[in-house]
C-alpha cells in the first residue's frame, strides 16, 4: 500500500528502514518525549517495529499498517506512521490507534500532521472505523497540539498502557469520535 499526500509518500516499512528508524530513536531529544513501551534498547525497538511491519503484511484479516514517511521530492526517510486496528468494541464499534515518529531534523514542518491525517483518513474512509485513538507522552506538547489541531480530544491518562517517556511519566490518550472526524477532515 502507498499513500501520497501533497508533500509525502507513505509506503510499507521494510527491514531496510530499520537503520533510519534507529537513527530517529537514538536522538536524545526525540526519545525524551516519545511514548515508546518500556525502556527497551533502542536497537530492539527499531528491530521490533520492522518485524511487526513484516508480520502485518501477512495478517488475515489485516490489522496493522507500519508505514515509512518519505519526502515526495527527495524520497528521503523522515519518519514512520503506524495504524493498528483495535479489537471491535461492543459499545464504541470499530476502533484504530495511530502513532507516528518524525526525525528531529524534520520536525516543525507539518509532516507529522500531514502523515497522521493521511492515516486517520485511511482509517475513517477505507476501514470505516468509529473511533481513532492516539497515545502521547505528557511531556510531548508538540504532538498534543498536532492531535488537537486534527480534532482529537484528550480523554485523560492512559494508566493501562505501559507507555512512558524517559522520565517515567505516563502517557495521555486522545480520541477522535466519528462525529468529530466527519466534521473536521
Amino acid at each position: 500500500m502507498i499513500i501520497e499526500t501533497q508533500r509525502l509518500i507513505l509506503d510499507e516499512m521494510t527491514a531496510a528502514d530499520e537503520t533510519a528508524l534507529l537513527g530517529i530513536f537514538s536522538h536524545p531529544d526525540f526519545f525524551y518525549a516519545a511514548a515508546l513501551q518500556d525502556n527497551i534498547a533502542l536497537e530492539a525497538a527499531a528491530k521490533r517495529y520492522a518485524g511487526w511491519a513484516e508480520e502485518s503484511r501477512t495478517e488475515q484479516p489485516r490489522r496493522s499498517w507500519f508505514m515509512s514517511i518519505r519526502e515526495s521530492l527527495t524520497y528521503s526517510y523522515i519518519g514512520a506512521v503506524v495504524l493498528v486496528d483495535l479489537e471491535l468494541h461492543p459499545v464504541h464499534g470499530r476502533q484504530i490507534e495511530v502513532g507516528y515518529f518524525i526525525d528531529i531534523l524534520h520536525q516543525r514542518k507539518g509532516y507529522a500532521t500531514e502523515a497522521a491525517l493521511a492515516m486517520y483518513n485511511y482509517g475513517v474512509y477505507e476501514l470505516k472505523v468509529e473511533s481513532v485513538y492516539t497515545t502521547v507522552a505528557i511531556a510531548n506538547i508538540p504532538s498534543q497540539k498536532i492531535l488537537e489541531k486534527l480534532g482529537l480530544q484528550n480523554i485523560g491518562f492512559d494508566m493501562v498502557s505501559t507507555y512512558k517517556d524517559r522520565k517515567g511519566n505516563p502517557a495521555s490518550r486522545y480520541r477522535y469520535r466519528q462525529s468529530n472526524i466527519q466534521n473536521s477532515l
